[in-house]
């Protein structure tokens, strides 16, 4: 049997898989404005222990997907029809990837899996919509919650590059697991900011947790 000290360090960290309960799945998409930034974030459930085993349980096993891509797909479906200058214009679901050695190591890249499957239930909910990577990561970063907050801020310091460009004057909505420093998100937005403002981009970031 191979011995991988990471996939100990997990099993370690959901030790009470079982326990792990979701009372509400049908949480609401709150806009939260980060440190003060122009960054414009939407969360859906607040930070907790459960939620936070529960994406770490999907993110090195893929477990629990259905249950995730069913709560962003909702909640973002109720965000569009609730926000009257997101339906007149052009729409993109994009998500913070992976780098693809650790897309290798782990079996996939699992924002990707999660992203192509919201924008496709999204489709069958009759939304005029695309699926895009607007990002490409070209580091390798360290993850993040074994790091303080400068060691977060060094780590993602040039971490993206653009990668497909959206139609002009759309909006895009670029989803990630978990907000706890907002680097990941501030690192990707300066990778984007000057495709931004050529193509007119409305850009909304959406974390699972916050």
């Amino acid at each position: 049997m191979n011995f991988n000290p990471f996939e100990q360090l997990v099993n370690y960290i959901l030790n009470v898989d079982k326990n792990i309960k979701i009372h509400d799945l049908r949480a609401k998409l709150q806009l939260r404005i980060v440190n003060k930034s122009d960054l414009k974030v939407l969360c859906l459930y607040n930070y907790s222990e459960n939620i936070r085993r529960l994406i770490l349980d999907y993110k090195y096993k893929f477990r629990h997907k259905k249950l995730l891509v069913e709560a962003v797909s909702d909640a973002l479906s109720d965000f569009i029809h609730d926000e009257e200058f997101v339906e007149n214009k052009k729409i993109y679901i994009s998500y913070i990837p992976r780098h693809p050695l650790k897309s290798i190591l782990y079996g996939g890249d699992h924002m990707k899996i999660l992203s192509k499957q919201v924008y496709k239930n999204l489709a069958k909910m009759g939304f005029q919509i695309k699926f895009i990577k607007i990002i490409k990561r070209v580091k390798f970063t360290k993850s993040q919650f074994i790091l303080n907050t400068q060691e977060r801020k060094n780590n993602m310091k040039n971490a993206f590059k653009t990668a497909q460009k959206p139609s002009k004057d759309s909006v895009v909505f670029i989803i990630d697991d978990i907000l706890k420093s907002s680097n990941t998100f501030k690192s990707a937005d300066l990778t984007l900011r000057r495709t931004k403002k050529d193509l007119g981009l409305k850009i909304y970031f959406i974390s699972i947790s916050c």
